[in-house]
Formats: C-alpha cells, sequence, structure tokens
C-alpha cells in the first residue's frame, strides 16, 4: 500500500510542492516521510473520493470514485490532518462543523481512533439547507455512501445547525477542530468563536476555504483575519492545492497557546 502511495505521489507532487509541504511540517517538528506513510495507512476512505457528474437526459447525479491524489488538482486537506495527529498525544474529542459527505470525518475517525468525534451538519428543514445538500439524502447513492462513512463506532453526528452548539450534549473542551461548515457571515462568526473557545492549549483548530482572493459568498479568510487581529496564537495559512491557479485556496490553522 505504501509503495503504491509513494508512486502515485511523484505522478502528483513535484519536488518543489513536496519542499513546500516538508517546510509545513518542519514547523510542528514532522517528519514528511512518516505524514506519507499515515495517508498511505487511511486506505480507501483516505485515498478515495466521490466525483459526482450531472447527467442532463436523467437529471440526475451519477458518482463514482476517483483517487485522493489527483495529478490536476492534488488536494492537501488530508495532509494537514495526518500532520495534525502525528504532533496531538492523549486526543479524546474531536469536532467538525460541517459533516458533508462524510468523508473528512472518517479520516478523522481513523486518524484518532480512541477519540470521539463529533460531526454537526445541517437538518433538512433548516432554512439553509442548500440543493447541494439535498443531494445527500439518504435515499441518494451520495447519501448511502455518508450513512456507511457515519456509521463507524466513535462517530457521533447531529443534525443540528452549529447556532446550536453550546446546548448539544457535547464535551466541553476539544483536541482538535475542524470548522467547515457555513462559509458565510454572521453564521461563520458564531462557529469560529465556538471553536476558539472550545480548543484545549496545544490543540488544532483548522478553518477550510480561506480564500485569499475575494470569493462572493465565502467569508472565511475575513472572519479569521478579523480575529486573528483580537487573539495572541499565530494564524498559518497552508495552501489547500498544488494545482498552481489555486494557490489563493488555503487552510488556515490556529495552534492554541502559540503564540505570534
Amino acid at each position: 500500500m505504501i509503495g503504491g502511495f509513494g508512486k502515485r505521489r511523484k505522478e502528483s507532487m513535484n519536488n518543489e510542492e513536496r519542499q513546500k509541504m516538508k517546510a509545513v511540517c518542519e514547523i510542528f517538528g514532522v517528519n514528511i516521510d512518516d505524514v506519507e506513510c499515515g495517508l498511505a495507512d487511511l486506505g480507501e476512505d483516505g485515498l478515495m473520493v466521490s466525483k459526482e457528474k450531472y447527467n442532463y437526459e436523467t437529471n440526475s447525479y451519477t458518482f463514482k470514485s476517483i483517487k485522493y491524489y489527483d495529478v490536476q488538482k492534488l488536494s492537501f486537506s488530508n495532509f494537514y490532518y495526518v500532520m495534525a495527529s502525528l504532533v496531538l498525544r492523549g486526543v479524546k474529542n474531536v469536532l467538525e462543523m460541517g459533516t458533508g459527505d462524510g468523508i473528512s470525518t472518517i479520516v478523522l475517525s481513523k486518524l484518532f481512533p480512541d477519540a470521539n468525534i463529533f460531526t454537526v451538519d445541517l437538518p433538512q428543514d433548516d432554512p439553509m439547507f442548500s440543493r447541494w445538500r439535498r443531494r445527500s439524502l439518504p435515499e441518494t447513492v451520495r447519501g448511502k455512501q455518508r450513512q456507511r462513512r457515519l456509521s463507524k463506532k466513535n462517530i457521533t453526528c447531529f443534525e443540528k445547525n452549529t447556532f446550536f452548539l453550546p446546548t448539544l450534549d457535547l464535551p466541553m473542551e476539544f483536541e482538535f477542530i475542524l470548522v467547515d461548515g457555513d462559509h458565510k457571515y454572521p453564521q461563520l462568526a458564531g462557529d469560529i468563536m465556538f471553536a476558539y473557545n472550545s480548543i484545549v492549549e496545544g490543540g488544532f483548530v483548522f478553518f477550510h476555504d480561506y480564500y485569499e482572493r475575494r470569493s462572493g459568498g465565502c467569508h472565511v479568510a475575513e472572519a479569521v483575519k478579523w480575529m486573528a487581529l483580537r487573539i495572541p496564537e499565530k494564524v498559518f495559512t497552508f495552501p489547500m492545492w498544488a494545482s498552481p491557479e489555486a494557490f489563493h485556496e488555503k487552510m488556515a490553522l490556529i495552534v492554541k497557546g502559540l503564540k505570534k
């Protein structure tokens, strides 16, 4: 498995890109070889994703599995999650805001097998429940894939707007939090505030879809920059993709207690 992964990586990530990722690892004292082995160990759930295709004749979506490491647009999200799993010790609680297809949920459940993985997503009756979410309904192919992923014993799924996070039966503290729910203000502000105040000292909080160029419906960068001016921690921004045209798309990260 590791050998096959290595071969695929050479096709997808050139040496310049790998050096950049190596530099990211070195910030946290992690060896990039260990991260790559960790990615390989995730198996199909970590290295495969569902690719949707719309059929205009049948007015429906079909899905197929493709390699997580795509030659055209190499995604680094799982890379960072594996890196964090090598840094963190004794992880008890993980929180994901925005379940989506459950792909990142299953990755987190594998990386932190002894932890409780809590994931929160919108219920179907929420006014913000979008057309994209409707394609994840239980009777769809995507919905069945999601149900399978979320059936792991260490995963607890809440169908609730994150506005109600303080009312849910959640732990008081988390060692790892992924903020990937609604990307618009003001909804996003509440998610960021909850994450920052719920993460333990030394814990990792990732913010997905931090766009350095203005993107109409995405306010993650604006909200995180606002937070960055008011907290003592350093906010890191790392590339989400290897694709040059997407260099403005970042993952943001704070490590609680790691000062500027």
